[in-house]
C-alpha cells in the first residue's frame, strides 16, 4: 500500500470509530431538541414556521406561518426531518415553533 492508501484507511477507520461513538452515546442518552421558544420537541410533533426559508438546490422557497406535521428528530446540525410538498427536508429547530 502506498502513503495514500494507509492515510485513506486511517480516516475510514476514524470515522467508523466516531459513528460508533455517536450512536453508543444517542441510545444512553435521551435527545432534546427545543424550539425558537425553548417549547422542547418530540418525535411525530407538529411545527410552523417562524421565517421564509429558501432551499438549496431548489426553487422551493418555505413561507413563514406553514405547518408540518409529523417530524423526526435526529442528531445532527439539521436536528429535524420532515417532508413538506413531497420533498424530504432537514431543518433547524431555531426556524421552527410547537403548534
Amino acid at each position: 500500500m502506498t502513503a495514500c492508501n494507509w492515510f485513506a484507511l486511517a480516516v475510514c477507520m476514524n470515522g467508523m470509530k466516531t459513528r460508533f461513538i455517536r450512536l453508543h452515546k444517542a441510545n444512553n442518552e435521551e435527545l432534546i431538541v427545543k424550539d425558537c421558544n425553548n417549547n422542547i420537541l418530540q418525535n411525530r410533533d407538529s411545527v410552523i414556521l417562524i421565517k421564509d426559508l429558501k432551499v438549496k438546490g431548489s426553487s422551493l422557497v418555505l413561507k413563514k406561518g406553514t405547518k408540518i406535521k409529523n417530524i423526526k428528530l435526529v442528531n445532527s446540525g439539521h436536528s429535524v426531518d420532515c417532508k413538506v410538498e413531497r420533498q424530504s427536508l432537514s431543518l433547524k429547530s431555531e426556524f421552527l415553533k410547537k403548534a
